[in-house]
Formats: structure tokens, C-alpha cells, sequence
């Protein structure tokens, strides 16, 4: 944000002190330049300062820009006689705004906005002893690499222990390729990617009134008649099962929510939410909060809405924050959560979040979803909101995961939500006008994919409660052999319907 915003305050900190120089020759009106001038330059040195990139680096490019801008007075001064001709050539240079930016003063602070900046790139290293022939190949570039996820508990659950991550200096931020280059170039690694930024896709909500209340379900949650979900999917029927003991938990499944953290004291998840870490027991942002909603609310509390888990018997839900209050996260960050549920007992790990995947290989994902599944975790992932083919986007497209697409409430696929054809494990969940858990004691309606993964990861929650030994691959089996048509089953993928989940366990 700082490095896009640096060429337009610098041009118009330029821009600024010109006018007022020539202003104040001609014993003009000079207040509003100078306000213009003084504000630019108080944002300049901050704006070059808090980006990213070495302190040597910056410390270097201030004396050039104040250089450039003496030499900009110094003009204006030999042409005080030609106003005119000074006067186009400020409107020249205002106009030239987007031509600099192109050329000289983007390159000054050159970031790939997807880029993750305190580690741009990521790879797989061969053997551990060619590490010193890789840094000493690229002395030149002052890079920073540091092993990518040295907190494994299990080294021999997957190949994460290999990977390392790349942190490129400002000074040479315009040389990823040739980085990338050299790096091949070393012969000393098997696979190299650049460790992308994640962001939450926003979606509108579209009011679908609630049909029923909570009667038809024996709870005495308020808000239980606007989920218009736990009709189609039979809730009555399944929490008739869960009363009549028809199945027995033998432990109590853990769900991990890979969000933007959770409200941990919100009346409708307290009871069922089991920390962490302090730090991921809040949500400033409130996707994370609502997706824990969706996948365990407590049920039958008089208060706000009911979640598949009607009693505390069966599944608890956790946070691990691996997106910021802004809803932005990295490839290493999400990996790392991966690994952190892992390795704390999760049972289902539920990502709602994604990117594009651009056609690459997603070795580092996969070789985490392969950790979580030796540590007895399924993961469930959305399958993105840009209503398009789900294999362009992951973590959605990785193997070993089962991916959810979204539906409405007359079963059609979302207009926004992605379709799985050509995915091995997609299935179906509500998605559109979702009522759930928001900070602060609140609740909202929301769209998206987001919302129908954590109705997929709370029922597999329940499911692995159950049958604590379930596969990812067993556990979609039966998922696809119970599930329901769509009026587009080949693009969402079958519809969840818990009640026949259930039967199947017996």
C-alpha cells in the first residue's frame, strides 16, 4: 500500500513546492500551495520509511528524491521570466503522473502486491548440506532464508522439514525472475513457488425469508428459523437420532476454524469453544466468528441460532488465526496453521479462504494437507466465490481435500460459488443468506462458499466423533453416497444431508 502510494505523494510534493516558489514570486496568494506542500512532504518520509525494504536502501533514496526536487526549484527559478513555459511544465509533470509511476518511481519500491513481503518465495531444498552452496550462489542479492516451518512436531509426516522461505531486500525487490533464475539456476532444489497473499472475497447478502421456527427441531434457540438450511438438509430427523442415542460419540471431535480468529466470549459459541491460543480468541473482522457459528453454535442455549452439534458431546470448535484483521494472509501463514491444528488435536481443519491458483503446482499446501491427514485430520476447504472452475483456485484445487461448493435455498448452485466437475472430492452446502455468529455478541447474514465449508467441517466433526479412525476418503464416500441432488449436481457436487450421514454410521 505504502510502496503504491510513494510516486503520487513525491510527484505532488514536487508539483506543489514549484507553485508556491512561482506563486510567491509574483506576490501571489501562496496558502493553499504551501498547505499542499507541507502535507505531501510530512507524508513523504513516512511513506518511504514504513514500506518495505532495507533502512540502507531508503536512507539512500531520500537524498535522490530531495536532489531531484532542489533541481525542480532551481528550474522553476530560470524560468520565473516565462511563466507560461513553467506553468506547462507543472501541468506537464501533473499529467506525467502515470508515465513516472510506470517507469522510474515504481521501480523505486517494486513489491508484487501478492507477494507476501517478509517471505516472497518458498522452496524445497534437496539436502540440508547444499543449503551453503544456495546462500553463497546468491551472495549478490543479501537474501534471507530461513527454514520455511521449523516448529514440525513430526518431520516424518510429510516433506515440510525442506522447505525454506526467501525474504527478497527492497534494493532488489525488481529482480524476483532473476532470483527465481538463480535459484534453479543452483541445481540444489526441487521445487520453488512465491508465497502468495490470501484474501477474503466479499460477498452480498440476499434476504431469503425464514419459513419455520424452532418447533420442528425441539430447540429453543430464537434465530433457528433463519436457517433455512436445517430444512433441506433434514436437521429435524438428525437431531431426532442424536436424542434417541441412536449413534454414541467416542470422543470429542475437535474443529479447527483457520480464519480471522474468534470471538471466544460470544453467548453462542462459549460453550462449545475450546482455546488455542489466547491470541486467536478474537475477531476484529468477523469472518472467522461467523464461520464458527455455522460449524458449532450451542444449541438449544435460548439464544441466538443452533448448530448440527446439538449437544457438547460431540465436537468442540477452536481458532487458529491465520488471516489478519484485514483478512489477508499468506500461503506460509495458512501452512502453518495447518501444521499448528495438526499438532494440537484438530480433527477437521476448515479453511474458508483461497486464492488463484494460476496453473502451478501446490507442492508446499499438499505436503501440509498430507501432515494433517497423518496426524488424523480431514481438511475441507471452500471452493471460492468467483463462479468459475474450482481448480483455479487453492488451496481448493490440492489434492486431499474435499471442497465445497455453495447453494441456495432452492438447491441451484450460488451465482458466485465456484463449481467442482473437475475436483475428486467437491460437495455441497448452504451458502446463500446465511444467518450465523458475528463479534460482540451479534449475528448477520452473509453469502459465499465461506459459509457452506463450515457446515461440511461441523458435520465431519460429528462424523469423526464417531468413528474417530475416518479418512478424508471414507469420510467423502459416505458424504456423496448420502448426499441429495442440486438442480446442478455435476457443477456443486451432491448436498449434505446429515440424517443419512448418521444412518450410514450406525
Amino acid at each position: 500500500m505504502l510502496a503504491t502510494l510513494y510516486p503520487y505523494i513525491y510527484l505532488t510534493m514536487i508539483a506543489s513546492a514549484m507553485i508556491w516558489y512561482m506563486l510567491d514570486h509574483k506576490k501571489s496568494k501562496t496558502a493553499f500551495a504551501k498547505i499542499v506542500f507541507l502535507g505531501s512532504a510530512a507524508l513523504y518520509l513516512p511513506t518511504v520509511f514504513f514500506t518495505d525494504g532495507s533502512l540502507l536502501y531508503k536512507a539512500m533514496i531520500v537524498p535522490r528524491d530531495l536532489g531531484i526536487m532542489a533541481l525542480a526549484v532551481i528550474v522553476t527559478n530560470s524560468l520565473l521570466n516565462k511563466p507560461k513555459v513553467l506553468f506547462t511544465l507543472i501541468i506537464g509533470l501533473l499529467a506525467g503522473v502515470n508515465f513516472f509511476y510506470m517507469g522510474v518511481l515504481k521501480s523505486t519500491f517494486t513489491f508484487n502486491e501478492n507477494l507476501n513481503q517478509e517471505a516472497e518465495l518458498m522452496f524445497d531444498i534437496r539436502n540440508e548440506r547444499q543449503l551453503d552452496k544456495i546462500k553463497t550462489d546468491l551472495a549478490d542479492y543479501d537474501l534471507e532464508i530461513e527454514r520455511a516451518f521449523p516448529d514440525l512436531e513430526y518431520d516424518s509426516y510429510s516433506d515440510l522439514d525442506e522447505f525454506y522461505t526467501v525474504n527478497i531486500p527492497g534494493e532488489y525487490a525488481d529482480k524476483l525472475d532473476e532470483i527465481i533464475e538463480a535459484l534453479n539456476a543452483t541445481n540444489a532444489i526441487d521445487f520453488i513457488d512465491e508465497n502468495e497473499i490470501i484474501r477474503l472475497e466479499p460477498s452480498e447478502v440476499q434476504d431469503i425469508e425464514a419459513k419455520k421456527g424452532s418447533k420442528e427441531y425441539g430447540i429453543n434457540d430464537p434465530s433457528v428459523g433463519q436457517l433455512w438450511g436445517f430444512q433441506q438438509m433434514d436437521v429435524a430427523g438428525f437431531y431426532k437420532m442424536l436424542r434417541n442415542g441412536d449413534v454414541k460419540p467416542k470422543k470429542k471431535a475437535r474443529v479447527a476454524i483457520l480464519d480471522t480468529g474468534i470471538d471466544s466470549d460470544h453467548e453462542d459459541l462459549k460453550g462449545n469453544y475450546k482455546s488455542t491460543d489466547k491470541r486467536y480468541d478474537s475477531d476484529v473482522q468477523g469472518h472467522g466468528t461467523h464461520c464458527a457459528g455455522i460449524a458449532g453454535a450451542v444449541s438449544n442455549n435460548g439464544k441466538g441460532i443452533a448448530s448440527l452439534a446439538l449437544n457438547g458431546e460431540f465436537v468442540e470448535i477452536t481458532s487458529i488465526k491465520v488471516l489478519s484483521d484485514q483478512g489477508v494472509g499468506s500461503q506460509k501463514g495458512i501452512i502453518n496453521g495447518i501444521i499448528k491444528a495438526a499438532d494440537r488435536g484438530a480433527d477437521v481443519i476448515s479453511m474458508s479462504l483461497g486464492g488463484p491458483s494460476f496453473g502451478r503446482r501446490h507442492k508446499a499446501y499438499e505436503e501440509a494437507i498430507k501432515y494433517a491427514q497423518k496426524s488424523g485430520a480431514i481438511v475441507v476447504v471452500a471452493a471460492g466465490n468467483d463462479n468459475e472452475d474450482a481448480n483455479k483456485h487453492v488451496p481448493a484445487v490440492c489434492k486431499g481435500v474435499i471442497t465445497v461448493s455453495a447453494v441456495d435455498n432452492s438447491l441451484n448452485r450460488a451465482n458466485f460459488s465456484n463449481y467442482i466437475s473437475s475436483l475428486d472430492m467437491g460437495i455441497a452446502a448452504p451458502g446463500v443468506n446465511i444467518y450465523s455468529t458475528f463479534p460482540n455478541n451479534k449475528y448477520a447474514s452473509l453469502n459465499g462458499t465461506s459459509m457452506a465449508t463450515p457446515y461440511v467441517a461441523g458435520l465431519l466433526g460429528i462424523m469423526k466423533s464417531i468413528n474417530p479412525k475416518l479418512t478424508t476418503e471414507e469420510a467423502y464416500k459416505i458424504l456423496k453416497e448420502t448426499g441429495a441432488n442440486t438442480k446442478d449436481t455435476a457443477k456443486t457436487g451432491k448436498f449434505i444431508q446429515p440424517k443419512k450421514v448418521l444412518d450410514r454410521m450406525k
